[in-house]
């Protein structure tokens, strides 16, 4: 249902008016506590006090001003107007008519503005029509000029070759404004249902094909734009793609790197268990099996002191594999199963005990071979090493403050020195 702006403005008006009075008439009740107190001080005053009793008279009539008053405003709200506004706009509070008002009046100013934008429109089209007429009446003026200067009487001197000269250009001047005036034409009807431009001018034959020249040209330049930006699509998604290979190639270069870290420190453990073997193998050779028992014992000694008797029982067979006991299968593993941790101090306990057996009091070096211990192993490690530094003297070196912040935690004596 459409609504006028006038019938809109005044039923809001008088429904905001009436809305008001109600809530006025509501407020009445408040004069009439104000009146029964003027009633009781007017009671009191007669009783105890003269002046008393004439302040409560004058109290009371202003109280009964002001509730006459406020009776008389509510009793002057029109109820039938306000159900005529409901019926009208088939709404049921004042909430849903102002909801309804606001919306109304956005649609009317939105096809107001619509009609505004409509009358610039066709003003600016008829503008552009009579722009045109003028130049095609100066394009017909220069054509019969030049019909005159060129109609086979020949050009006699160099003057009238200048004049040709110059309408020839005021002519191609002319037909290009006019292409100009063309395009303006289409952009003010785009979106609209209308006459082709074409439709409304005739253009003589000669101006016909210059246009469709233009237009030919046009249309190649598009094909040939629209061409490069496809290509500088694709373009754009070969770096895009290059990009991400180049991303992925740099996270592989990393991960290559750190795998010939680990492989490097797993061939440094290799090679040392080799070199441990090679020792034990020529031990054996010149008839000294019997020192595996020791070994065997003396690994179980160090290994029980790095790891607190986590682990307190090994065995080491005679190509020097070397298995675990678990105590809660209660059975030999291979250290394979175990964690890289406690694998090496596993392997750190079988070199001291090589070592020991060896000879008495011989040194122990130790170049950054703690650098793969989590905090905890480390610390019990160093405690190991502490017990056995009694009898072998110990020399770390590591480019870590670690080991010496745990050293002094567990107030072990050592010496320092910086190299």
């Amino acid at each position: 249902m459409r609504f006028s702006v006038e019938d809109l403005d005044s039923d809001f008006a008088t429904y905001t008016s009436a809305n008001e009075n109600i809530e006025a008439t509501k407020d009445s009740k408040i004069y009439l506590v104000t009146l029964a107190i003027s009633m009781v001080l007017l009671i009191s005053g007669f009783i105890s006090s003269k002046i008393l009793f004439i302040g409560s008279i004058v109290f009371l009539l202003v109280s009964i001003a002001l509730y006459m008053k406020n009776s008389k405003l509510g009793n002057n709200i029109e109820i039938d107007t306000i159900g005529d506004i409901h019926t009208k706009y088939d709404v049921q509070d004042y909430e849903s008519f102002r909801d309804l008002y606001y919306k109304e009046k956005a649609k009317i100013e939105l096809i107001n503005r619509q009609r505004e934008i409509e009358y610039e429109r066709v003003k600016k089209l008829g503008e552009t029509k009579a722009k045109l007429k003028e130049l095609d009446e100066k394009h017909e003026s220069i054509n019969s000029t030049l019909e005159i200067l060129c109609s086979g009487q020949g050009i006699d001197n160099k003057q009238q070759f200048d004049s040709i000269k110059m309408y020839k250009n005021e002519y191609e001047k002319l037909v290009f404004k006019r292409v100009q005036l063309m395009n303006s034409s289409e952009n003010i009807l785009r979106g609209r249902e209308t006459t082709d431009i074409s439709k409304l001018y005739e253009v003589n034959i000669e101006d016909k094909q210059k246009y469709e020249s233009l237009a030919k040209n046009y249309e190649s330049l598009k094909k040939t734009l629209d061409y490069n930006n496809s290509k500088r699509q694709n373009i754009l998604g070969q770096m895009n793609k290059l990009e991400y290979d180049l991303d992925k190639l740099n996270d592989l270069t990393i991960k290559r790197e750190n795998l010939n870290n680990a492989l490097e420190d797993y061939n440094h453990k290799k090679y040392e268990i080799e070199e441990t073997k090679k020792i034990l193998n020529e031990l054996s050779s010149v008839g000294n099996r019997g020192i595996m028992p020791m070994i065997v014992e003396k690994t179980e000694e160090f290994l029980s002191l790095v790891t607190e008797n986590k682990y307190t029982k090994v065995l080491i067979s005679d190509d020097h594999d070397i298995k675990i006991y678990d105590s809660k299968i209660d059975s030999y593993i291979d250290i394979d199963s175990l964690s890289t941790g406690t694998i090496d101090q596993v392997y750190l306990a079988y070199k001291l005990a090589v070592v020991d057996s060896l000879g008495d009091n011989l040194p122990i070096i130790f170049d950054d071979s703690f650098i793969n211990y989590d905090d905890y192993r480390l610390e019990n490690t160093l405690k190991g090493l502490s017990k056995i530094a009694k009898e072998h003297q110990i020399i770390l070196f590591t480019c870590q403050i670690r080991e010496e912040n745990l050293l002094e935690k567990q107030n072990i004596e050592f010496n320092k020195i910086y190299l």
